[in-house]
This record gives structure tokens, C-alpha cells and sequence, in this order.
């Protein structure tokens, strides 16, 4: 900045020196500290292109999710394909932010363009969030693909997310700045299969009852989501690393405060156990969430050091499960948050007495074991391969080196410094134990959560640590509000039920009869028909207002006719939504005999007489997941023929013999079920119309039924198994971001 004075007059060479410094330009205090306040201007632009390579890969977007200024959110107003953000009073005239998306090239162009409508702070970084989504994911089973760098400083090559998000500058001065292009994060996933174990997540929570045939041959049958049968009762179970910071402790605590709500509001309850573990796992056992939440946040909130023993602590956890049996498994949650840096195993802390050289022979267990056996702290490029070397390895060496941690080995014990490559050693061991023990706990149908944490100063050293966990993530990104999420509601929006009526040929039919109610925690809500379509909901439901909605198909009467019910709304674990309706046996036999053998919840797996061939779910999570299809259990019903006239079955007997196939109890006549599939047929002799003769007092539900509606256009045959497969879920709904400060690289 040059100045005036008369000395100026007389030594033009100085001032225009300063200029030239100035590189030409006029510069003031105040744009001065325009520049100090402001990152960027009004009319500023990011142009961000999703990530593709042609034959190879391709994410679309999926959502806008939201936009913080200094941390706080902004309000959202879409219209069509742009997204407005701002004040309450956010729209198209008056907005902050816009974000304008472009579908047109879903292949190489697909992209938005996010609008600056103000300048924006240095103190308040402006951070927009949103979610893409792999489509064409790979499916060679036990095979890995990319490699996750969580904000691109890795530099590695793909899986991109995106393309290229570029920053079009305007300064406080309204002049246009040069483009600068941000890193670009990459992602990974394995594919279910090969030699190691996979770590599914639990099913969902569901069950199916079907009451015995009154004497009109009518029974009537509920689906339940979760499962009607399931006490209200969770456990959630938290394993943390001494290393874990404040930041995320509050966030757990926030999750259960939630949760808290949630089960005061209705009527349920959760049980939440803390394991903190350093070198030994330390826990309390279970807390009631309700009236001992002041206990769990001294619990989560104490200091521990000396340590880190990943496998302890994962023992601990499992096992605070594993003892509550009085919790249905599909209501188990477990957490495991670490920064994966561990070097010991086992409940009581052992560590194997590996040789090795450093500027003498060594054996001490350590993290920098890693870096003294691979030459380097970086993780290994396929974490599934890795862990198949190890566990051959470990099936050689078995026990042989191990001590008890923080003693001194005999020297037999000690592997031979020379070999040292050879040998599995405490890192080795305590990651594949804990791997192991993690595995183990999802097989179990627990909900089980990898969270990594990122302690200053020490996990950038230990890349391997921080990578394991998110290999135990299967490359998900979690956080305790996607946690809360899963642990409130079974299914979300956009799941669906299918459910076919029971059929087999040539032997029983049963009809689709009427809809009776469907309720959520136990009210029913209001139903209106409109053809062979139902909607429930609040007040006046209809085609534009309603909570769920159920559509018949007549299909053929036979083995097509069937339903559909759609989900459109969160459905709560604590809050379970069953829908109930009647079907009527249309063909009962008139031979003597015993027809069927009844299970009203489908758990003894006898062989007909089916009320349904089958109910599948097809379910979507709290994050647009879409998971396998789940099938309902399937419950059973009888009746027995006796002189010609058949009468609906008895109760089950007390000891129910599951390898009874349902046949005729007298011979000559067989009544008895096939397996209940489309394919299967069965041949019986027939006889004059079946009449009942003593009654039996049928139930009458409440509201009234709802019949379908007669006479109109049917779909014709349509195959069940026309019904797509829901993508398997591969973890790859990676949230991108764009932090309006930082380093950026410049493109010229």
C-alpha cells in the first residue's frame, strides 16, 4: 500500500516499487478486512460433478440433506430440482444459498451448482451436505473395491464420489478469482462371501399369527412390525476406547437423551450398558435408561488410561448381551467406538513375545509393532486378505509365544528376532481376535456399529488402527444419530410387504375375505376404501393423505392372488403397527380325517394348512437403505372331518409333535398339506359339499370389515417371482461435504 508524501514527488521510483508490489491494484483497509472477515462473496459458485468412470462405477445423488452456517442449520425450500436455503421464511425470492441440481447426463454430467446469494464468513464456515449413492456395485463374492480417504489428503485413485467439485470465487471486491479445485475423498466396500466370515447386521423384527378356522372356515391373520410377540424391551450396549474424546461422549449421551424421550412417550424401555476398556474391559452391567440415566453419564463420562485392549472390550459387550435372554436378539444393539490403535487380547490382557529388531533385539508389545514388522504404519490395501494370512498363520502358532501383558516373558517364549516376519505379533493377534469377537456379535443378530474415532496427535500416526475400524464398519460412515435412528424405528418409508394368500393345488384355497384394522401401538387408525385400495391414517385418510396403504390383487383367486401393503412413514420399534385381516378356507374336504395341525405363530414349521404361501418384507431403512427381502414366519391351521362334516381344528396340544406333516389321521383319506409352494400339488378324493355342524362363536373385529370390491378389472397372472430383489446393501451412502475454508489446490 503505497503512501503519499512529498518525498514521493521527489522519488517516484519508491511508490511506484510499492505498486508493483500491489501487483497493480488499489488495496485499502477496508478491503483489507473484507479479506480478513470473508472466505468468498455474493455470487460465488461451486460446480460439483458425481462421481463416474465409464464401465466401471457411477454414484448418483441422492439427496440434499442440509446447510449450516458457523454450525447452525438453515432452514430448506425445494422447488423441483433446486434447493433454497435460509431464514424460517426461506423461497425462491429470498434465500442465502441455492442449490441447483442437474439430472439430464446421469452418466459423466450428472452435477449441481451451489449459489453463494451472501458473503461468507471466515468465523462461520458454510458447510453443505449431501448424500450420494453406488448404483452399480460389484458382486464377486469376498472381494473388496477402492480404499477410503475420508477427505481426499490421500490422494489415492477412486472410488470417487465425485468427479470434480470446483469453486468459482468472487472476492469482496466483486472481482472474479481464480477456480480452485477441492480434494477428492475416495470410498470403499466388500462384497459378502469368499473365506472369512461377513458380518451381517440383524433381521428385521416382524412376526405373523394366525387365529384357528371358526366355523364359517374363516381365520384371521396379523403381520406385526416388529414382532407382536417381542416385550418392548432394548439394550443398547456402548463399548468405548479410553482414547474416546468429549466430543463423541456427548454425542452418545444426546442419542440416549432421545432415546429416553422416546420410550417415556411410549411406554417402553431400554437398557443401556457402558464398557469402557483400556488394557482390561471395565462395565457397571445394565442401567434402566429412564430412571438411571444420571448413572450411564457417570459411566460414559469417567477417565481411564494405561492401554488399549479393542478384543477385551468387544468380550465385555457381547457378553452383557449374549447374558440378557430375556431381550429379543433383533433388539440387541451393539457400539464399539476406538481408534482401533490396540496391541493386547483377551479378558485378562495377554500380548505375544515377538522378536524383534529395532537398535537391539526387542520383544516388548507395543503399537509401534506394526511399523517394526511392515516397514511402515499404513494399512494393508485388503483388510479380507490381510486377516485370511492371519488367521492361517495363527492356526500354526496358536498360543505357543503368549504371556500375560505387563510381565516379563521366559526367553523360550521369545519368537527369533531374524523370523520376525514370520510370526504373528500382538498387533496381528489383537486385530484378528477382535475382528473375530465383532463377527461373532452380528452373527448372533445384534445390531452391532464400528465407529472410529480420531484422538489428536496419534491416529494420522497409526493409519492401520483407524482403518480396521472402518473396515469393521464395512466402509460406513456412522454416527450416533444414524445409531438413534436404527434403534427407533424397525423400518422406514418405502418399505413394502407382499403377502400371498395359501394355496396348494388340488388341495386347499384360501380367499382373501375382508381387511379388519390396522393399528400403530395399539390404536387403530382410520380406514377408507377405494376400490381394491385402503388407506389408513389420521382423521379422513384418502389417495392424498394417509400412513399406509394396502392394495388387494385377485390375481387368479389361486396361487397369484395376493396384496401389497406400502409403508410410508418411520415405523418404531416401540410403537409396533400390525395389520390385521380375515381369509376363508373356500374348498374344506368331506373325507374323515384330521386336516392340518394349527401354529399360530408359525414357529413349530408344520406343513400346511397354510394361510398364506407366503409374506415377504422388502425393507428400507432409517438412511434409504434397501436390504434383502425378509420372509414372515407361517402359521398354520386344521379342522377336522368326521361322518362327512367337517368342524374347525382343536387348540395345539401341549406337546406338539414338529414332524408331523399334517396329513389325515384316518387312513384312506388324504388331507394332508404340501409344503404350501406354487409348484407343489397334492390329490385328494372329494365328496358332497362340506358343511360344519356344531358353531363356533367367531370374533367379531373391530372396526367393521372392509370388503374388496367385486367386479373390477384384475391384473391377471402375475408370477410372484417377477418381484425385484432389494440391492444389497453394501454400506455406500457416502456423505460428501464442502467446508468453505481450508487449503484448496488451484487450477490455473
Amino acid at each position: 500500500m503505497p503512501i503519499g508524501s512529498s518525498a514521493g514527488e521527489s522519488y517516484p521510483w519508491g511508490p511506484s516499487f510499492v505498486k508493483y508490489l500491489a501487483d497493480g491494484k488499489t488495496v485499502s483497509f477496508e478491503d483489507i478486512k473484507n479479506d480478513i472477515l470473508y472466505a468468498v462473496d455474493r455470487d460465488s459458485t461451486v460446480e460439483d460433478y458425481m462421481g463416474w468412470v465409464k464401465d466401471d462405477y457411477n454414484f448418483d445423488l441422492k439427496s440434499i440433506d442440509r446447510l449450516t452456517v458457523g454450525g447452525r442449520e438453515l432452514s430448506k425450500w425445494k422447488d423441483g430440482n433446486t434447493v433454497y436455503f435460509g431464514n424460517e421464511d426461506v423461497n425462491a425470492a429470498q434465500y442465502r444459498f441455492k442449490v441447483e441440481y442437474d439430472p439430464s447426463d446421469k452418466e459423466g454430467g450428472e452435477h449441481f451448482i451451489w449459489t453463494m446469494n451472501e458473503a461468507v464468513k471466515n468465523n462461520e464456515p458454510v458447510q453443505l451436505t449431501y448424500t450420494v449413492k453406488l448404483v452399480n456395485p460389484k458382486n464377486n463374492p469376498g472381494e473388496s473395491y477402492g480404499r477410503y480417504d475420508e477427505d481426499g489428503s490421500e490422494e489415492y485413485d477412486g472410488l470417487y464420489t465425485n468427479q470434480k467439485a470446483v469453486l468459482h470465487p468472487v472476492g469482496s471486491d466483486q472481482e472474479k478469482g481464480k477456480t480452485e479445485v477441492f480434494s477428492k475423498p475416495t470410498v470403499s466396500y466388500t462384497i459378502p462371501g469368499g473365506e472369512l466370515p461377513t458380518i451381517p447386521e440383524g433381521g428385521t423384527s416382524k412376526s405373523k399369527t394366525a387365529e384357528q378356522l371358526d366355523e364359517n372356515f374363516k381365520s384371521q391373520v396379523a403381520l406385526s412390525l416388529p414382532s407382536a410377540e417381542e416385550q418392548l424391551v432394548s439394550d443398547v450396549v456402548l463399548v468405548l476406547d479410553k482414547s474416546t474424546s468429549t466430543g463423541l461422549k456427548e454425542q452418545a449421551l444426546e442419542m440416549l437423551q432421545n432415546l429416553k424421550k422416546e420410550v417415556q412417550e411410549k411406554g417402553a424401555k431400554v437398557k443401556v450398558g457402558v464398557v469402557l476398556f483400556n488394557k482390561e474391559a471395565h462395565t457397571d452391567g445394565f442401567m434402566d435408561l429412564e430412571t438411571q440415566y444420571e448413572a450411564i453419564e457417570a459411566a460414559i463420562c469417567q477417565e481411564i488410561k494405561s492401554g488399549t485392549n479393542l478384543h477385551a472390550g468387544i468380550l465385555a459387550g457381547k457378553s452383557m448381551l449374549d447374558q440378557d435372554t430375556g431381550v429379543a436378539d433383533e433388539r440387541k444393539t451393539l457400539v464399539v467406538v476406538s481408534d482401533g490403535i490396540t496391541y493386547m487380547f483377551n479378558e485378562n490382557p495377554t500380548a505375544v513375545a515377538w522378536g524383534f529388531m529395532a537398535d537391539s533385539p526387542k520383544h516388548f508389545a507395543g503399537p509401534d509393532n506394526w511399523k517394526s514388522k511392515y516397514g511402515n504404519n499404513q494399512a494393508p490395501t485388503d483388510w479380507n486378505a490381510w486377516l485370511t494370512g492371519i488367521g492361517a498363520r495363527l492356526s500354526e502358532q496358536k498360543d505357543t509365544h503368549d504371556y500375560p501383558y505387563g510381565t516379563e516373558p521366559d526367553a523360550s517364549l521369545i519368537t527369533p528376532v531374524e523370523e520376525a516376519g514370520n510370526y504373528v505379533n500382538s498387533i496381528d493377534k489383537a486385530l484378528y481376535l477382535s475382528y473375530e469377537a465383532y463377527a461373532q456379535a452380528a452373527s448372533e443378530g445384534y445390531h452391532c456399529y464400528a465407529m472410529p474415532i480420531t484422538p489428536p496427535g496419534t491416529a494420522s500416526n497409526y493409519e492401520w488402527g483407524m482403518s480396521f475400524m472402518r473396515y469393521l464398519a464395512n466402509g460406513k460412515q456412522v454416527s450416533f444419530d444414524s445409531i438413534e435412528n436404527d434403534i427407533l424405528y424397525a423400518v422406514d418409508k418405502g418399505s413394502v410387504v407382499k403377502d400371498y394368500m395359501g394355496y396348494v393345488k388340488e388341495d386347499y384355497n384360501f380367499d382373501f375375505d375382508h381387511l379388519d384394522q390396522l393399528t400403530v401401538g395399539g390404536k387403530a387408525l382410520s380406514m377408507y376404501q377405494e376400490g381394491n385400495t385402503w388407506y389408513f391414517g389420521d382423521g379422513e385418510p384418502g389417495p392424498q393423505n394417509y400412513r399406509f396403504k394396502v392394495v388387494y390383487d385377485a390375481g387368479n383367486k389361486a396361487e397369484t392372488e395376493m396384496f401389497t401393503w406400502y409403508i410410508e412413514e418411520p415405523v418404531s420399534n416401540f410403537a409396533p403397527v400390525q395389520l390385521t385381516y380375515t381369509v376363508k378356507l373356500i374348498n374344506p374336504k368331506t373325507a374323515d380325517g384330521t386336516y392340518g395341525k394349527y401354529d399360530r405363530d408359525g414357529s413349530q414349521h408344520y406343513e400346511g394348512l397354510y394361510t398364506n404361501q407366503e409374506a415377504v418384507l422388502y425393507p428400507v431403512d432409517s438412511h434409504g437403505n434397501e436390504y434383502r427381502p425378509e420372509e414372515f414366519a407361517k402359521p398354520t391351521v386344521s379342522y377336522v372331518v368326521e361322518h362327512g362334516t367337517p368342524e374347525p381344528g382343536p387348540a395345539p396340544t401341549p406337546t406338539p409333535n414338529p414332524d408331523n406333516n399334517g396329513g389325515g389321521s384316518h387312513g384312506g383319506h388324504g388331507g394332508g398339506s404340501s409344503s404350501g409352494s406354487k409348484k407343489s400339488s397334492t390329490t385328494t378324493a372329494s365328496g358332497p359339499a362340506a358343511q360344519p355342524t356344531e358353531p363356533v362363536t367367531p370374533v367379531v373385529p373391530e372396526p367393521q370389515p372392509v370388503v374388496p370390491a367385486e367386479g373390477l378389472p384384475k391384473t391377471g397372472d402375475t408370477d410372484r417371482m417377477d418381484v425385484p430383489m432389494a440391492l444389497l446393501a453394501i454400506g455406500m451412502m457416502a456423505a460428501a461435504y464442502v467446508l468453505m475454508t481450508g487449503r484448496k489446490k488451484t487450477e490455473e
